[in-house]
């Protein structure tokens, strides 16, 4: 990614921090400055600095950019974000969730059970139930995303879960 900032811009950032003008020519002091406060802004951790380079940028990829404004005390300072674009995006037959976090809850519907059998259930228990697999509500939720309903079911020896259309978006963890 790329940032570029312009005279300026990089002046009223100057300005701002020191709380008044400049040198008429920014001096090595005043840049290191200026390239210090805009990787404070810009870095994703304490680990990652942004490098000052002179110049044009020249791509070889098409970009995406955003102008990142800033205002105050009647001035403004433009920061130019750039990143290369994917050139195109992968499409696959099946979709690849396995990195997507997924919560599945099942429940059972409520059905008469003697004391002395409910006692003697363990891990690995099998149990009957007297209505059919596709009767046992489910719950499907992305991690911090939505909630979908259905059924739990089988399919071609598969188990599934038939959603219903039903969703609900709940609050992230």
């Amino acid at each position: 990614m790329w940032c570029a900032l312009d005279a300026p811009s990089h002046r009223t950032l100057l300005e701002w921090i020191l709380d008044g003008p400049g040198a008429p020519t920014p001096t090595a002091v005043e840049r290191t400055i200026v390239s210090e406060c805009v990787d404070r802004l810009l870095a994703t951790s304490a680990d990652t600095r942004w490098r000052e380079s002179a110049g044009k940028i020249r791509l070889q990829h098409d970009v995406w950019q955003l102008a990142l404004e800033i205002s105050g005390e009647g001035a403004s300072a433009s920061l130019r974000l750039f990143t290369a674009a994917e050139a195109q995006v992968r499409v696959t037959p099946h979709p690849v969730l396995d990195d997507v976090p997924l919560e599945l809850r099942a429940w059972l519907r409520a059905f008469p059970v003697r004391l002395s059998d409910l006692a003697s259930w363990q891990r690995g228990t099998v149990i009957r139930l007297s209505g059919g697999v596709n009767d046992i509500p489910t719950q499907v939720r992305v991690v911090g995303g939505p909630v979908m309903f259905g059924t739990l079911g089988c399919t071609n020896g598969h188990r599934a879960i038939r959603l219903n259309g039903s969703a609900a978006r709940t609050g992230a963890r």
